[in-house]
Order: structure tokens, then C-alpha cells, then sequence
């Protein structure tokens, strides 16, 4: 079963775009991995917000992937900004912006140094 995101209620072009973000780096992260998630605003998932002065203007993000895979915001921006909490919490970084910035970051080694004394204290100090 691939990943499969759900948008609860009405859609938006913002939630459209956070599923797709969503969808998009959980398979560069893990092809071979699946899992249903349900993104959406606090009313529609009964998520009470009663603490947020202006549910429309102040940002605040639910993320529950223990028991019901919600990923959720207070407003349509809440939902994108939750999903890349969601994708930070678990190892993906965004280092730089644009396209070919897109791949997982992998460091190269192009050569090895041996440090010239085993014993630190002996070592030269840069001070």
C-alpha cells in the first residue's frame, strides 16, 4: 500500500499543496514505505482551539501519529507548516531552496586525514 493523504473537508489550494509536499518527500524519504495520513483544519478534526486568540491570523499546528495519522492546522497555512514539522520531526532537512536543491543531502569524503598524535593533550594547540 503506497502513501495515501487524505484532506478532510473542504480543499484548498494551500492543503492541496501540503498533501502534495507531504506525498512528495515521505517518497524520497522512504520508497518503499506506506501509510495513511489525514491533513485538515482544528474544526474539522474536533481539535479544540480555544488558547488561539484568531484561529485565521495566529499559526498552530497537531500532529498525532500514534493513533489517528492527523496532521493538522488551525488554518490552511497551519496545515502546510505542519507538514514540514511533521517532515523535520522525522530526519527530512531542507537545506537550501530550489529545484535541484531537492535530493537528500549526502556528504562526500574525498579524502581521509590521520591526525598526527594519538594522545590529544600532546597535540599542538591552536590558541
Amino acid at each position: 500500500m503506497p502513501y495515501i493523504i487524505t484532506i478532510a473537508g473542504k480543499s484548498c489550494e494551500a492543503m492541496d499543496f501540503a498533501a502534495s509536499e507531504l506525498k512528495k518527500y515521505l517518497l524520497m524519504m522512504s520508497p518503499e514505505g506506506s501509510a495513511e495520513y489525514r491533513i485538515g483544519l482544528f474544526t474539522q478534526f474536533g481539535i479544540r482551539s480555544d488558547d488561539i486568540a484568531d484561529p485565521e491570523l495566529d499559526d498552530a499546528v497537531y500532529i498525532d501519529t500514534k493513533s489517528d495519522n492527523i496532521i493538522a492546522g488551525s488554518n490552511p497555512r497551519s496545515v502546510l507548516f505542519a507538514v514540514y514539522r511533521f517532515l523535520y520531526e522525522n530526519g527530512c532537512r531542507f537545506l537550501r531552496p530550489g529545484r535541484r536543491n531537492r535530493q537528500p543531502f549526502t556528504l562526500k569524503i574525498e579524502r581521509a586525514v590521520q591526525q598526527e598524535c594519538r594522545d590529544r593533550s600532546r597535540m599542538p594547540s591552536s590558541a
